[in-house]
């Protein structure tokens, strides 16, 4: 998510990943809708479209943000339910997760 925000750091821009084909969480809840859906399935560089479907994916990062805590809550529950030593496990469920909030 941190890659629709800009951060170069993670690998570049949404807006560059939508146009290598590249599909973000956003992108995945924004094509939920049947419109965006119909602009994803054109395979052109129109930039109007590449726009549209850029910023349906920001609309989107909030709820990827849950989605991605929810993930993350049961990824620590796992590791504590599971693991012989779960610290190690859960800095790195914290890490990752700190890398794609905001």
């Amino acid at each position: 998510m941190a890659d629709l925000r800009g951060l170069d750091a993670l690998g570049g821009g949404g807006e560059e990943d939508i146009r290598d084909g590249i599909l973000p969480l956003p992108a995945a809840l924004a094509t939920r809708d049947p419109r965006i859906r119909e602009l994803f399935a054109v395979a052109d560089r129109d930039t109007g479209r590449l726009d549209a479907i850029a910023d349906a994916c920001r609309h989107q990062l909030d709820e990827a943000e849950v989605v991605l805590d929810r993930i993350a809550a049961s990824a620590r529950a796992e590791a504590q339910r599971f693991a012989q030593r779960p610290g190690p496990l859960l800095e790195l469920v914290d890490q990752v997760r700190q890398l794609s909030s905001r």
